[in-house]
């Protein structure tokens, strides 16, 4: 699997935005996305576009001036590979020392250990 770096805060909230799209959006279609849901000014989601596209998380095309973006990386590879980086550095790939963790802090919740047996059900 190829490792991606991990994306800045802000600059993951733009990645949403296209990875929910699930199409090329155009600058003013994430501009519109992101200063409503966050507030952010039309120069701010410019630099972050333009950050994306420097570390090719994001594809440009252009048509005369108007701009459009599209994720180089689906959502599913960066969470795979930010849930690996998770797991080796927190948990040194202990699937057990993760699910010790979620029950001291009670992050588990009666259903999810029913979807949790049933995966592993699954798996056998």
């Amino acid at each position: 699997m190829k490792e991606f770096k991990k994306i800045p805060e802000a600059e993951f909230e733009v990645m949403m935005c296209l990875w929910k799209a699930d199409k090329p959006l155009k600058a003013s279609e994430v501009v519109q996305e992101l200063e409503t849901t966050k507030g952010w000014t039309r120069s701010t989601i410019n630099v972050l576009l333009a950050r994306l596209e420097e570390r090719s998380y994001v594809v440009v095309t252009r048509k005369g001036n108007i701009k459009s973006y599209a994720p180089m990386i689906s959502f599913d590879e960066y969470q795979a590979n930010e849930t690996n980086f998770f797991m080796d550095k927190l948990h040194h790939n202990s699937v057990t020392s993760l699910f010790a963790t979620l029950v001291k802090t009670k992050k588990l919740k009666s259903e999810d250990i029913d979807e949790l047996e049933e995966l592993l059900r699954k798996m056998r």
